[in-house]
């Protein structure tokens, strides 16, 4: 199986809001982008000549949940929505239809796969007076909610585009290794803001069709 890496939560931005018992468990809600790929088994440069493989940027909204361990060791679990997938695009690709040779002026193929996540972090703060700097690390479980793909097609001048359901095809349930580091800032007592920026390894073949590809 085909190992990926996926960098996920990069410039992520976390806000806590609404936390009780500071000394203990904390509650909050977060928000920000997830810079997000896709790694094909074999590469799709190999399957179609001229194509490339290029992130997408899109969205993420969710909770968390910390509850302090001993000394500056918390357990932080955090139920996300999380949007993934990946761009497939090239110019001038050669294309075989039933035996019939073509050449499309420009095709993309748009991923688009949405999750919910639940990342379960151990957290290590460094205890400073103002600013809190941290690093996490643990497992991640998806469950997939839907899963598509849009190819759109120009040739000779014409453009087209299709929407294909692809959940069928699509493995229900993700796992990976989460790896991040940030800074908190405490604004007034009980509240934080939490810069946070995070790495995500997929270890999961999304596929079931045969065709291997990661997250």
């Amino acid at each position: 199986m085909k190992k990926s890496f996926l960098p996920l939560f990069v410039f992520l931005f976390l806000i806590y809001a609404f936390c009780i018992n500071a000394q203990s468990i904390k509650l909050g809600i977060k928000g920000g982008i997830n810079i997000a790929s896709l790694s094909f088994d074999p590469d799709i440069s190999t399957v179609l000549p001229g194509m490339s493989n290029s992130n997408r940027t899109v969205l993420l909204v969710g909770g968390i949940f910390q509850l302090g361990l001993v000394g500056p060791v918390s357990l932080q679990v955090e139920p996300t929505y999380i949007q993934k997938g990946a761009n497939i695009e090239g110019n001038n690709i050669p294309f075989d239809v039933n035996g019939q040779q073509f050449q499309l002026d420009n095709l993309k193929v748009s991923y688009k796969l949405e999750y919910l996540e639940v990342p379960v972090l151990i957290r290590v703060n460094i205890p400073l007076p103002a600013i809190k700097p941290y690093a996490e690390v643990g497992p991640t479980i998806g469950f997939n909610l839907s899963s598509s793909f849009t190819t759109d097609i120009t040739y000779s001048g014409q453009s087209m585009s299709e929407d294909t359901d692809n959940k069928d095809n699509t493995a229900s349930t993700e796992f990976g290794l989460v790896f991040g580091a940030g800074v908190e800032y405490s604004i007034i007592p009980l509240v934080s803001i939490i810069f946070d920026g995070r790495y995500s390894l997929g270890l999961t073949d999304l596929s079931t069709t045969g065709t291997k590809y990661q997250n």
